[in-house]
């Protein structure tokens, strides 16, 4: 009973009547068609008592032989072209940005993989930030490095069209800035010219991320920094929420030194 339910899962779900199209056919269920297919004549044909109604039955056994086997290939074939998400595991540095000083990392040890899908690229993925307050537009003042370029947090007024960007590991790209009550979401897509990069050129781009603020008076509050979708060229599933987790960059204002009393003469 238990392999006939697969079996039904699998009928429905290859002919797109199902909901769950990463589903993975067993080598049990595909098997078990295949059985159907040996047996549909003999099973049709075996009840009948005389050589007429059992030449029809033979028929409409091959007729179902006919299907089983077309059934059979079709869940190799769907199971063969099966897709699995992106992944991204790594560390946040949890950070200490400090006025006036040098921009921070934001994540060390990246791990990037296609899923196990083999020979795929990544084309795309999604940051966020919280907290974007600073400049005279807010985001104009803060900035997260991508690949050695700096991009302002503040709304790029593409509505999320985004603007043509590049650089030397991503190549060219479609980049869009977003910002909504003092989040900004960065979207990067069609990494190098949509051919996309390699797992392990995109664990460099995480590990270099960083984050900068150029106002001399920034708001206090700290920043969570999280990539929020990773994009990968297969097809669907090819993207995910990463497990890497978010990042905090606190903010520190440069030391002062003050003095008291009377001037030396």
């Amino acid at each position: 009973m238990r392999k006939f339910s697969n079996l039904l899962t699998n009928t429905i779900t290859l002919f797109g009547l199902s909901k769950y199209p990463t589903y993975t056919f067993s080598h049990g269920s595909k098997y078990f068609i295949l059985v159907c297919a040996l047996i549909s004549p003999v099973m049709t044909c075996k009840t009948h008592h005389n050589l007429v109604s059992m030449l029809l039955g033979l028929k409409r056994g091959m007729f179902l032989q006919g299907l089983f086997v077309l059934l059979f290939l079709s869940l190799c074939s769907y199971s063969a072209n099966a897709q699995t998400a992106p992944t991204l595991t790594g560390t946040a540095t949890d950070s200490a940005f400090t006025i006036g000083q040098a921009a921070v990392q934001v994540f060390d040890n990246a791990v990037v993989t296609d899923g196990g899908d083999g020979a795929q690229t990544i084309v795309g993925f999604t940051v966020t930030v919280t907290n974007v307050n600073d400049g005279a537009t807010a985001g104009d003042d803060e900035f997260l490095i991508i690949d050695g370029t700096s991009y302002a947090l503040a709304d790029d007024g593409t509505a999320g069209s985004g603007v043509a960007g590049s650089s030397s590991t991503l190549g060219s790209f479609t980049i869009a800035i977003t910002l909504s009550t003092g989040t900004s979401t960065v979207q990067l897509s069609g990494l190098n010219t949509a051919a996309g990069i390699s797992t392990a050129d995109m664990q460099t781009v995480i590990d270099e991320l960083e984050y900068n603020n150029t106002n001399g008076t920034p708001d206090a509050n700290a920043h969570v920094i999280t990539v929020t979708d990773i994009q990968d060229s297969g097809t669907v599933p090819n993207n995910a929420a990463p497990t890497l987790p978010a990042s905090t960059v606190a903010i520190n204002t440069a030391p002062t030194i003050s003095f008291s009393g009377s001037a030396l003469a």
